[in-house]
């Protein structure tokens, strides 16, 4: 209602009004480009020569059109352009940007500018050779192990390739674009840096990478005595008992048994769960030699079981043995085993031969006495008198008695007696 009244009003308030109206719009028009900030960015930071880069635009909403410029660093004279780039209707726009070998060490910056709103986004990505581990990471201070370095961004025909091991540079050889050999120099003992650097065909631009104590030098290669092997436990034991060893050498020990490694301490523990001889070796390795020395290791029970006093079995009418036992240092607890009769019914002494065995071939005997002696009388029951009466004229009569009745802890015989 108020612009409607103002309008009604003279012409100068009506020019004032709409310069008003256009400026406002004007400044929101502008506070709404000064907000819009559309991204760049690529889909690695680093690559490697022969990849290929993607550069992908995001919110580029405003724009139907950008212009997409690489710079180089070092500075090249021919840059790349993509000029008049769709964007997609939903503010996204792609590229692919091949790198080549001369690219080796380069820095790139891409700039994009927005064809309608002159909005401008910028991405950063290099070209440069990794470093991503080396093999072996150890050698002597003589020098000359190979070794194997491994990463990317090696080119196809380099001009040269430098490693650097610590101070001492050496010329490597390229495998592929993945892996170089160099030949480690001589170099006092420690950890050092390792570093390759690429320098792209005709000797343009180069890379470096580097691994940080990657490598180690050790004391030179010296041949080790021939070690001795002490039997801390002795060499005589039982079968699944452990037997421990030790070598004279204080370091490089391995040890074999029958063939087949089973440490590689200065001191070695084994078990053995048969009865037998078993040739155990320990080698004493230097960087490049070694010296062994064999020991032969008997496990062999030689110990026969403790010979046991058994006290005599005795009975009044029978006796029944049960088999006794004895102790052994292997098995611990053996039975006696015997051939001999274990139950006794008739009266006297008998003699029972036990034989005692721990399964290795030892054996033990013992004794035992079995005595079956009936010392209980038996009992006879008490009986009635028995009376008779004499026929008249007669001066005797004809009895008749019976047995009395007797009782025995083992037996009744028959009775006997007038």
């Amino acid at each position: 209602m108020y612009v409607k009244n103002l309008l009604k009003k003279s012409s100068k308030w009506r020019v004032l009004y709409l310069i008003t109206l256009i400026s406002t719009l004007t400044f929101v028009g502008v506070s709404a480009f000064n907000n819009y900030q559309p991204t760049v960015m690529s889909d690695k930071d680093d690559y490697a020569p022969g990849e290929i880069a993607i550069i992908t635009g995001y919110g580029w909403t405003q724009d139907s059109l950008v212009d997409v410029h690489f710079e180089e660093e070092p500075a090249h004279d021919h840059h790349h352009g993509y000029h008049d780039t769709k964007v997609n209707p939903d503010g996204s726009w792609k590229i692919e940007f091949p790198i080549e070998d001369r690219h080796l060490g380069v820095a790139f910056t891409v700039i994009v500018n927005g064809k309608q709103s002159g909005a401008e986004a910028r991405t950063y990505f290099t070209d440069a050779p990794t470093l991503a581990s080396i093999s072996p990471t150890s050698g002597p201070t003589t020098g000359g192990t190979l070794v194997t370095l491994t990463g990317s961004g090696y080119v196809s025909s380099a001009s040269s390739i430098t490693v650097k091991f610590g101070n001492l540079s050496v010329t490597g050889t390229r495998i592929n674009n993945n892996t170089v050999t160099a030949i480690a120099p001589a170099q006092s003992a420690g950890t050092l840096d390792v570093s390759i650097t690429v320098v792209a065909p005709g000797g343009g631009n180069s890379g470096t990478a580097t691994l940080a104590n990657a490598y180690t030098y050790n004391a030179p290669c010296t041949t080790p005595d021939k070690p001795t092997i002490t039997a801390q436990s002795g060499t005589t034991a039982c079968p699944g008992s452990t037997v421990t060893l030790t070598s004279s050498a204080s370091s490089g020990n391995q040890w074999y048994r029958n063939g087949n490694i089973i440490s590689g301490a200065t001191s070695q523990s084994f078990t053995a769960n048969e009865s037998g001889s078993y040739t155990v070796i320990v080698s004493a390795n230097g960087c490049s030699s070694s010296a062994s020395e064999p020991t032969v290791v008997t496990i062999e029970d030689v110990t026969a079981p403790d010979t046991p006093t058994i006290a005599a079995a005795t009975g009044e009418c029978s006796v029944t043995v049960t088999a006794p036992t004895t102790t052994d240092n292997c098995a611990s607890i053996v039975t006696g085993t015997t051939s001999n009769p274990t139950e006794y019914t008739t009266q006297g002494t008998y003699t029972i031969s036990w034989t005692f065995s721990d399964g290795n071939g030892n054996s033990t005997t013992a004794t035992q006495q079995v005595i079956v002696k009936d010392e209980i009388a038996p009992v006879i029951a008490a009986t009635e008198p028995v009376t008779a009466n004499t026929d008249a004229g007669a001066c005797s009569a004809r009895v008749e008695i019976s047995a009395p009745e007797a009782s025995d802890n083992c037996a009744v015989g028959t009775p006997t007696g007038t």
